[in-house]
């Protein structure tokens, strides 16, 4: 329903039922919350048309990235990530370097789904490693720019906090204060993120080249004061430390 009236529309910002594709979107949003819906989505009973909605969704991000008209494809994009089936279909096309690519594109209201999407495609990460640091390992950079911009708001402490790699990571539709009020969820996922690779020896080898260590010395002790963060920043920093 949503294809047919998007091809029709052609997107015209002048035409006023424009208005109606988010709330096609975040119908769709909602029904790809259940696997059931999640699997109708990626077409699993049709070997043919498996995966293409999705797909074509993702072109649609992807496009119209700058357009909140199109914020809740990636609530879908994220809910699809879920599904082990949906996560192998990114990091086996090489979708998730896409991701990585344009991480520094989205608003404050795409940055938590695409931080669920990174969260889930992580626990992957024992065949698909190699996948998921792309472009040498930068999404330790961007993880690193997120927490900065999530944690820290003195202009000289972000400085001090940060490499020339994290540093040249800009988000340009990215809202800084909205991110430090959202700093709680945002901290969640990065640091689920972060934990799950220190299974890796790689992983943190490559945590520590980014000198990620730099950064959660200075925020370790405002993370530690979360009583649900606490636990998962000490393992990570004391991989970091050693």
């Amino acid at each position: 329903m949503l294809d047919k009236y998007v091809v029709e529309s052609n997107f015209d910002k002048n035409f006023k039922s424009n208005e109606l594709i988010s709330y096609y979107l975040m119908i769709l949003s909602n029904l790809t919350t259940s696997e059931l819906g999640q699997k109708k989505f990626l077409s699993f009973e049709e070997k043919e048309q498996k995966g293409k909605l999705f797909l074509k969704y993702l072109d649609f991000f992807f496009k119209f990235v700058y357009n909140k008209d199109f914020d809740f494809c990636s609530n879908i994009i994220a809910n699809i990530s879920s599904l082990k089936e949906g996560r192998l279909l990114i990091l086996e096309n090489g979708l998730f370097a896409i991701f990585v690519s344009n991480f520094d594109r989205v608003n404050n209201f795409q940055l938590t789904n695409i931080l669920r999407l990174v969260r889930n495609c992580i626990f992957e990460f024992e065949k698909h490693l190699d996948n998921i640091l792309v472009q040498k390992a930068k999404l330790f950079n961007i993880l690193a720019k997120v927490l900065i911009l999530a944690n820290i708001k003195d202009s000289n402490t972000i400085k001090e906090a940060q490499t020339s790699e994290i540093d040249a990571v800009y988000f340009t539709h990215l809202n800084s204060e909205k991110a430090f009020e959202e700093r709680e969820i945002i901290n969640d996922l990065v640091i689920d993120i972060l934990l799950v690779l220190t299974n890796s020896e790689s992983g943190v080898i490559t945590m520590k080249e980014k000198k990620l260590k730099k950064v959660f010395d200075i925020i370790r002790k405002d993370l530690s004061k979360d009583p649900n963060l606490a636990d998962r920043v000490f393992v990570i920093t004391n991989y970091l430390d050693n």
